[in-house]
């Protein structure tokens, strides 16, 4: 089977279903419209019924927020799975809670499913896909101006791509392979967090260091977002083992992978110059005044001031010796 090369999503069907591993239910994956990958439940619910935050529909393989202008839409799976804590207190989608947990319980008191620990949150159900090792360095990376968490290290993440001549396997080389100048190491300011999990991260620093995709063009982008090696991009007809491995950075869930100090450079990181920054030639000379931002690249002597300063040091002068002159004055 092959994907048409102008669909937006180029993953097959067939390789985007899935059991939740908390409570059993079926899921179907879809790329999101901003990135990263989301699992919907496999029936479609009346959009009326259901709040509109809630509310996604299908266009080209890719998940939108909305409805769309149709009367059904599709639910994501986490927000309405048993086993997951929510915030919410919809009616509607505690209605759809209770009718999965039931069938949830059901199967596991007639042995057809074991749950994997209870006790987890909407965003761990998202992103079970990703298999993680415990204890594995990951990376928080850049790109289409958004943070995301990476399964690794950056110069251990690895194409997706099906490798040529297998059915199921995924290529071996990296994304970042032959590829040193698209990124380097920046510090940035870490997402704010609402309530008081976000003041515990915050504590230890408001910054952090992450691996910025210094990219220009739209095609060297996608090849990241798609998690492609350059020998597999473009993509042509060659379909992904496994769907790509980013998620969304959360400041909360994902602190342990917060970096306060830089890390070694894994390449050497090129300069990236501002286009609208202007260089001086021979060396730029500031004015002395601290609030002043003329210079000169002229020979000056140290201490120089500007035409419009020295203006104003000498009216202050004049002003002054006159003060002087004033006080000394006999009455």
């Amino acid at each position: 089977m092959r994907v048409w090369g102008s669909n937006a999503s180029q993953e097959l069907r067939a390789n985007a279903q899935a059991q939740c591993v908390y409570c059993g239910h079926p899921m179907e994956y879809f790329d999101r419209f901003d990135g990263g990958r989301i699992p919907m439940l496999t029936v479609e619910l009346p959009s009326a019924r259901l709040p509109e935050r809630y509310r996604w529909h299908i266009q080209g393989g890719v998940a939108y927020r909305g409805d769309g202008g149709l009367d059904r839409c599709r639910l994501p799976h986490p927000v309405v799975c048993p086993t997951a804590e929510h915030q919410d207190d919809d009616e509607d989608l505690n209605d759809v809670r209770r009718r999965l947990g039931v069938a949830t319980r059901n199967a596991i008191n007639a042995g057809l499913f074991t749950p994997r620990v209870q006790g987890t949150d909407e965003t761990e159900v998202a992103e079970q896909h990703i298999k993680i090792e415990d204890g594995a360095q990951r990376h928080v990376v850049r790109h289409a101006t958004s943070l995301w968490l990476a399964p690794t290290t950056v110069d251990a993440l690895r194409c997706v791509a099906r490798a040529a001549g297998t059915t199921d396997e995924r290529c071996d080389t990296a994304v970042l392979a032959g590829q040193p100048g698209e990124g380097g190491w920046e510090e940035v300011d870490i997402p704010t967090p609402r309530g008081r999990e976000g003041q515990r991260v915050l504590a230890a620093g408001d910054t952090m260091w992450v691996w910025t995709v210094h990219v220009l063009d739209f095609s060297s982008l996608q090849r990241w977002i798609r998690q492609r090696c350059p020998n597999h991009w473009p993509p042509n007809s060659v379909t992904d083992a496994l769907p790509a491995e980013w998620v969304h950075f959360d400041p909360v869930r994902h602190g342990t992978h917060i970096l306060h100090r830089r890390p070694a450079d894994l390449v050497p990181a090129p300069r990236h110059e501002d286009p609208f920054r202007l260089e001086f030639s021979p060396q730029r000379t500031d004015c002395a005044m601290t609030d002043c931002r003329n210079g000169t690249v002229l020979p000056v002597e140290e201490g120089w001031l500007c035409y419009s300063c020295e203006r104003k040091h000498r009216r202050r002068a004049a002003t002054h010796r006159k003060w002087q002159a004033g006080a000394d004055a006999p009455e």
